[in-house]
């Protein structure tokens, strides 16, 4: 595993009218998240939270 990725992890969610995990990209407009499916060709739009950053450097 590469070492930069080891302190991140992915925020998920799962949608409420099914039973699909779906990783969280960023915010929509209205403040709900923006989610895409969670397969490796998706991984760059992915919101990353590192372990060790402040709240701010995260969002």
């Amino acid at each position: 595993m590469d070492e930069k990725l080891k302190d991140q992890d992915v925020l998920l969610v799962k949608e409420k009218n099914s039973n699909e995990l779906k990783a969280v990209s960023g915010l929509n407009a209205d403040g709900t998240p923006k989610t895409t499916p969670p397969k490796a060709e998706n991984n760059p739009d992915f919101l990353k939270i590192n372990k060790h950053s402040n709240v701010l450097e995260n969002f």
